[in-house]
């Protein structure tokens, strides 16, 4: 009833209510009002209201009411109104205050009516009753919570300053409706009061009644609502949580603000590691969290070293491997007159069963000339950089594979000798992937041989799209379509002591297309190797015997450098944050296995195998001690 020192109550209104903004006040709760219904056929004027007004007790005029008026909308920069519609069950229209926005335009911003619904039975079997005045015309911003019998707080009252027998009011569901806003400003502190507002409306539970018009919000989330219960009881839960819609997932934001960034997947955004970069992604994510976005712009952090997928070789696949060894197999066909050749290659495990997906190669060749076609076929043994009698002695994956012309999913290759004097020969082979793989390659290479020295060089180049070196990166941490890695590998054969000496190694440099629409700024100088060393003896201890020694080291980074963002809070104003990092690409350790393995086959057709294996840094992270492997197996063909 004080005016504050004021003339008139508008005035004192308004200075408390501008008093309260500059205070930072996130709520304005309105739990007073006149019972006089609004009407849309009546025209509403300053003058108007402050007759209104000073009629019901509270003496004003125009001017102090459109001060009033004035700090209300100021208000809602910081801070959401929410008001308590009339009490009166007979209206079948909101009271005048509480539907101001319908008055001036200007305050439906960021303004909230509060409905009485009486909720009652048990969870999932709700009956639903108003207890007030109905919404109206202001269903569009209007929100329900049940403050029917309400034991709560009060003044105090003979020996008592708690109502124990019920008490009833929508000013019992304004303070909620106000207390929820509070968390919400808290939960999403980068929000605006209208987007607080917005989320309680959007998230309201209408699951009760018919809806009549539906509110759209942004990106495309829409929400029905009716004049009696506006939009539906109240439900903090769901606001909290992210509200998506078709148009836009929880989602990262990469631009200047929220409203023009682009818009990436979160569940879409990753990097599918393989061992080549070791634990260098991962160090460099390690406890950092970031800020996704749902379809209302709240903000929502999250870890963001879960977009990184690591796909490396486990323990239980190197078992896998001893007791399926895969052997290259072909069958060649001569023709009449001698001159043209077919050749059909394929791969067979231990019992001689085709493996379809690894591989089959058709080739034709005449005149020291060839053409072949293949599926899945290994392209270095297409193009003779590794023979089928290499393959015989070693496990061709796991130590002498060139990755940059290799490829995890289907893949299509084809080749041809354009040279052979005899002595040394030239291969040029393409090599191109599934549109169906999740990275998509294309490689071409040229191979030099020489039989009198027993050599092979390997040179060319591949371009990755989606990715590159075999990982893909994705969404928000996507890289251009096209990645370029120009490679050169060696291989020597050398007889010694009635043994053989194998050495191949790689070398590959990656230039990185930077993806302007990506939180990945640069990725620079990326340098990889590759090695193995095999000497092989037969016959060693007992005939029809194989010793196998090996050593290798499998494509690992050498250098690297990446420069990347993380989303921080978005400011008020939209405006987007990022944090940056640089990150050393070259793991912490090397990988190099040692293995020694001894193979004894006896008249009936049993295979005797023992394999000993030392990992040291096992995927190129640097650990204490080596990791040890040990298999024996007996296998016998059918």
């Amino acid at each position: 009833t004080q005016k504050g020192g004021a003339t008139y109550y508008a005035t004192h209104w308004a200075n408390a209510t501008n008093n309260a903004a500059g205070s930072g006040t996130v709520a304005q709760n309105n739990s007073w009002g006149i019972d006089e219904q609004y009407s849309s056929s009546t025209s509403y004027s300053t003058s108007s209201l402050a007759t209104m007004w000073t009629n019901a007790g509270y003496t004003s005029n125009a001017s102090s009411v459109q001060d009033y008026l004035n700090s209300l909308n100021a208000f809602q920069n910081t801070g959401v109104i929410v008001y308590a519609l009339s009490n009166t069950d007979t209206f079948t229209e909101a009271d005048v205050q509480a539907a101001l926005p319908e008055i001036d335009s200007n305050l439906a911003e960021a303004w909230i009516t509060a409905v009485n619904v009486d909720i009652t039975g048990s969870s999932g079997n709700e009956s639903y009753s108003i207890k007030s005045a109905p919404c109206g015309s202001t269903a569009k911003y209007c929100l329900g919570a049940d403050g029917w019998k309400i034991n709560a707080a009060a003044d105090y009252t003979s020996d008592s300053y708690f109502l124990t027998g019920g008490t009833q009011g929508t000013s019992f569901v304004a303070p909620q409706i106000s207390g929820a806003i509070a968390i919400l400003a808290e939960a999403f502190s980068s929000g605006t009061p209208e987007q607080w507002t917005d989320r309680l409306l959007a998230s309201a539970d209408n699951s009760f009644y018919t809806a009549t018009g539906n509110v759209e919000f942004a990106n495309g989330i829409t929400h029905g609502y009716n004049s009696t219960y506006g939009h539906g009881i109240m439900d903090i839960y769901a606001a909290l949580r992210p509200i998506t819609s078709s148009r836009m997932q929880e989602s990262i934001l990469i631009g200047e603000n929220t409203e023009t960034a682009s818009v990436h997947n979160l569940s879409k955004t990753s990097i599918k590691s393989n061992s080549i970069f070791g634990d260098s992604i991962s160090r460099s994510f390690e406890n950092k969290k970031g800020y996704f976005y749902d379809a209302l712009y709240g903000a929502f952090e999250y870890d963001f070293s879960k977009h990184l997928q690591h796909n490396q070789k486990t323990n239980e696949i190197v078992l896998n491997n001893h007791f399926n060894e895969q052997n290259l197999q072909s069958v060649e066909t001569v023709a009449i007159d001698q001159n043209i050749k077919t050749n059909f290659s394929f791969v067979t495990n231990t019992n001689n069963q085709l493996i379809l997906e690894q591989g089959i190669n058709y080739s034709i060749s005449r005149n020291n000339k060839n053409l072949s076609a293949s599926y899945n076929y290994p392209l270095d043994v297409s193009l003779g950089f590794i023979s089928s009698n290499d393959i015989k002695k070693i496990s061709h994956k796991k130590n002498s594979s060139i990755s940059y012309i290799d490829s995890e999913g289907i893949h299509y290759s084809t080749s041809s000798k354009i040279f052979d004097n005899g002595e040394t020969s030239v291969n040029l082979g393409y090599l191109q992937t599934d549109k169906s793989n999740l990275i998509e390659k294309n490689a071409l290479a040229l191979s030099f041989t020489n039989k009198e020295l027993d050599t092979a060089l390997l040179i060319g180049q591949s371009n990755e799209k989606n990715g590159f070196l075999n990982n893909s990166f994705e969404g928000a941490l996507s890289v251009e379509d096209n990645n370029p890695t120009n490679f050169i590998a060696f291989k020597k054969n050398k007889k010694i002591n009635a043994g053989e000496l194998m050495f191949v190694s790689s070398f590959g440099t990656t230039d990185v297309k930077n993806n302007n629409n990506s939180l990945i700024r640069n990725i620079d100088d990326i340098y990889t190797t590759s090695f193995a060393a095999n000497f092989s003896k037969p016959n060693m201890l007992f005939k029809n015997s194989i010793l196998n020694f090996s050593i290798s080291q499998p494509q690992r980074v050498e250098s690297g450098r990446m420069t990347y963002d993380i989303p921080d809070l978005n400011d008020k104003d939209g405006t987007l944050n990022y944090t940056t990092y640089t990150s050393d690409l070259d793991p912490s350790g090397r990988q190099v296995d040692l293995s020694v393995k001894y193979i004894v086959s006896d008249k009936i057709g049993i295979n005797y195998i023992i394999e000993n294996k030392l990992i040291n840094d096992q995927g190129h992270i640097s650990r204490d001690g080596l990791d040890y492997q040990l298999a024996a197996s007996m296998i016998y063909q059918f």
